[in-house]
């Protein structure tokens, strides 16, 4: 009889598989803000509790003596699971490690301290702050959302405004990055990682939308494996190496994207966790 409780974050379609996996050995509770969720009916136990609130999921997980937190496709609900894991000890990131895997603006930091290549910047969080951009095209940005949310590119001042406010709408902190246009071509890496253990599983080839949509950033094709030489394989698997041990990442899968530049070096794009 299954006799100890794992919580599941978030209760969308994309958290099923989760579920139904976590549900063969445990007892599965899932938290969700809508109480018509996917999931619902899937787990043992549903709480209609935003992902959000983390103290009111902690005190049920103390509650429940919980041996185990997971989410997935939820960058919101990964907060929450390492913020929960560590104070409970259940071997997953720390908090600080979210953190800074899903604001941008706190993943430049990381970038700079560990002197990872990456693209040029400004922090905008009031409209006098877009005072300092003199050159463009460049690439606006929420700090705190993933799917290229409020991602758009702005040629001239006349519409940087614009899209300054639109990109702050999307975020949740309310800060917006305006970043330097890379050119080049894109690769994705997928990694698993445990106890600090790093595995590269594939390195892929991205293809984006051209022509009229170009602007957007949206990906369209992949292609695995990337067509890339051996010097450009071992500079992209070193890049990434030192990316995931600058996050302090320990556990669970990454992906990171990267832009290479025309000469062959290795430009870091941006680094995006997973879990």
């Amino acid at each position: 009889m299954k006799n100890k409780h794992f919580f599941i974050i978030g209760g969308g379609d994309l958290q099923a598989d989760l579920v139904l996996h976590a549900k063969k050995d445990f007892i599965t509770h899932v938290f969700d803000y809508n109480e018509n969720c996917f999931c619902k009916d899937l787990a043992d136990y549903f709480h209609p509790i935003s992902i959000a609130d983390k103290e009111k999921i902690l005190e049920l997980a103390i509650k429940f003596n919980i041996v185990g937190i997971a989410t997935a496709a939820t960058e919101l609900g990964n907060l929450t699971v390492c913020y929960i894991g560590e104070k409970l000890n259940l071997g997953t990131n720390s908090y600080e490690c979210a953190k800074n895997t899903t604001d941008k603006s706190l993943m430049k930091k990381v970038f700079e301290r560990n002197n990872i290549n990456h693209a040029k910047y400004f922090i905008l969080k009031d409209e006098k702050d877009l005072e300092q951009i003199a050159n463009f095209p460049v690439v606006v940005k929420p700090s705190d959302r993933s799917a290229g949310r409020g991602v758009v590119k702005v040629f001239d001042k006349e519409n940087l405004k614009k899209y300054f406010y639109k990109a702050k709408d999307f975020s949740y902190n309310k800060i917006v990055l305006a970043e330097e246009v890379l050119k080049g071509r894109q690769f994705s890496v997928e990694t698993i990682s445990s106890h600090g253990k790093h595995q590269i599983i594939a390195i892929t080839e991205e293809y984006l939308r051209e022509g009229e949509f170009a602007n957007d950033f949206l990906e369209t094709q992949h292609l695995i494996p990337a067509r890339i030489t051996h010097h450009e394989k071992k500079i992209i698997q070193n890049e990434i190496i030192k990316v995931l041990n600058a996050f302090k990442i320990n556990f669970g899968a990454s992906h990171i994207e990267v832009k290479f530049d025309t000469n062959g070096g290795g430009d870091l794009k941006n680094a995006n966790y997973r879990s």
